[in-house]
């Protein structure tokens, strides 16, 4: 969870929550990218080990470049696992700065008018900003 020190409304903040997408297929790639670089500090001088990361990155490259018999699929596979998008969730939530009693949780922008997506929007952005560059 981030909180975002940001006041949204008079009284009220906004905190980010953040939790991994649910897609198999995007939780299989970042498996597979962790367990290339798995023990990667301790590392070992055993050819077996280096074949096998060997192995497991030609895996994911030749994916990522389209397989001969598999263009179409691998195509739609590399769209989806390489947009970062797809690897998160994010919702907000809109608390009371006095006890952080929820307000109202935003999951999407759905039914609010165009000026409250706005808001919102921007609510987020800023925040991003802020904790991306640990701006005070």
């Amino acid at each position: 969870m981030i909180a975002c020190e940001i006041e949204y409304n008079r009284n009220r903040h906004i905190e980010l929550i953040q939790q991994s997408a649910f897609n198999p297929e995007v939780q299989q790639f970042r498996a597979d990218l962790r367990a290339c670089i798995d023990n990667e500090l301790h590392g070992s001088e055993d050819d077996q080990y280096a074949e096998t990361k060997f192995a497991q990155v030609k895996q994911i490259l030749d994916r990522l470049r389209g397989r001969q018999e598999y263009i179409a699929e691998d195509r739609r596979w590399r769209t989806l696992v390489t947009n970062v998008r797809n690897w998160f969730q994010f919702s907000a939530s809109e608390r009371w700065n006095e006890d952080d009693r929820e307000y109202e949780h935003y999951s999407d922008s759905s039914g609010k008018s165009g000026g409250q997506k706005e808001k919102l929007a921007y609510t987020i952005l800023a925040a991003s900003l802020v904790y991306q560059f640990g701006l005070e």
